[in-house]
């Protein structure tokens, strides 16, 4: 009877080990389980946070965006209200002291006995005899005079008939 019994408990210890080793089985695959739907749902909640967060970033964005349009528009009028050509020419006649054209005197200075007596050495330079300078040259020559007295008679009348330079008030 002792072999039957101790048969029969080493066969009872071997069925309790199994149903044990079924039940650890059976807790650690719902403990695996139970951690991956954990982490699953920490994922999806901080995914969703994260999704939450940059609507919030994207809408102050879009918030600084239109204030910083709203101040280009303002500073734009700003700049073109400056600019305006009324605004600059009451600025240059108060603060700078200048005068229409009208009221600005010109000097013409006649050119022609220096510009005669420069031909005229040029005239005892002349290595060959010419009787009359090509049609070319000749039209040059009238367009150059007239470019050297205009010139003569702009810079005279720079000098004496505008008045003294001064440096704006913004650059004192």
């Amino acid at each position: 009877m002792e072999c039957t019994t101790a048969r029969i408990g080493d066969a009872g210890r071997e069925s309790v080990r199994r149903r044990n080793t079924r039940s650890f089985r059976l807790m650690a695959q719902c403990g695996i389980i139970a951690v991956l739907a954990i982490v699953l749902l920490v994922t999806f909640v901080a995914q969703r946070a994260e999704m939450i967060r940059a609507y919030d970033h994207r809408t102050a964005a879009k918030a600084r965006l239109v204030s910083l349009q709203n101040e280009s528009d303002r500073i734009s009028l700003e700049l073109a209200k400056v600019a305006s050509l009324e605004r600059v020419e009451a600025v240059a006649r108060t603060e700078l002291g200048m005068v229409s054209p009208a009221n600005m005197g010109i000097v013409v200075v006649d050119a022609r006995p220096m510009l005669a007596s420069t031909e005229a050495a040029q005239a005892n330079t002349q290595t060959q005899a010419l009787s009359e300078p090509p049609t070319v040259l000749a039209s040059a020559a009238t367009v150059l005079k007239g470019m050297a007295i205009a010139a003569a008679s702009n810079l005279i009348a720079g000098w004496f008939a505008a008045p003294q330079a001064q440096l704006p008030s913004v650059l004192k």
